[in-house]
Parts: C-alpha cells; sequence; structure tokens
C-alpha cells in the first residue's frame, strides 16, 4: 500500500481501498486512473484523518488503526 501512495499509482485489478469514517465510509473508485495518493489528498481535505484504513488487494484484507496509518499520510497532507 506505501508503494502506491509513494508512486500515486493507481488500484490495480481487484484491489479496494476504503477509508472508515464514524458514520461513513468512502471507498476509493478502481478503474478511474486516479492515483491513491491524489484521492487519499482530496479524502483527508475534506473528511480529516479517518478511524480505520481496510485494503484488500485479491490475497487478504488488512484493516490498519489510525497509529499504524497515520505516518505515511504525513507528507500528504504538508503538500
Amino acid at each position: 500500500m506505501v508503494h502506491l501512495i509513494e508512486q500515486d499509482a493507481p488500484l490495480r485489478g481487484r484491489s479496494q481501498l476504503v477509508l472508515m469514517y464514524g458514520p461513513f465510509q468512502a471507498e476509493m473508485p478502481t478503474g478511474a486512473g486516479e492515483g491513491v495518493a491524489t484521492w487519499l489528498k482530496s479524502c483527508l481535505s475534506e473528511h480529516g484523518i479517518p478511524s480505520l484504513v481496510r485494503f484488500d488487494d485479491r490475497r487478504a484484507a488488512q484493516v490498519f488503526r489510525r497509529d499504524q496509518f497515520q505516518p505515511w499520510f504525513a507528507g500528504l497532507m504538508e503538500a
């Protein structure tokens, strides 16, 4: 996941990225060609830091707590 952010690469095939906020969740659309970093910047500016991040790349879902993923977003929030 970190390499997708660093490269601002789009999600591949059957991957899924979901930001979980208290009352709602935001899911990155696949196939649109938008880079992960670009989409994350947009969500962070509109909704702030989420509570959980879920990333699924066909093999298994990975759920990250805020203390696990917040360092990934530090550069995005400064830009």
